[in-house]
């Protein structure tokens, strides 16, 4: 197929599939749960006023 669009969005959902596969990788690598790495990840989150 030559359509741009398709390339394009097939593209960014190979890079999307690389990113998860590389986090996944190092979250094993680590030892982390998806729990403990979703909490490590939450003290580079900027704190809201609620």
């Amino acid at each position: 197929m030559n359509d741009p669009e398709y390339a394009r969005l097939y593209e960014e959902a190979e890079a999307e599939q690389r990113l998860g596969q590389l986090v996944y990788d190092r979250r094993v690598v680590l030892g982390l749960s998806q729990a403990e790495l979703a909490k490590s990840l939450l003290g580079f989150l900027p704190h809201q006023a609620g």
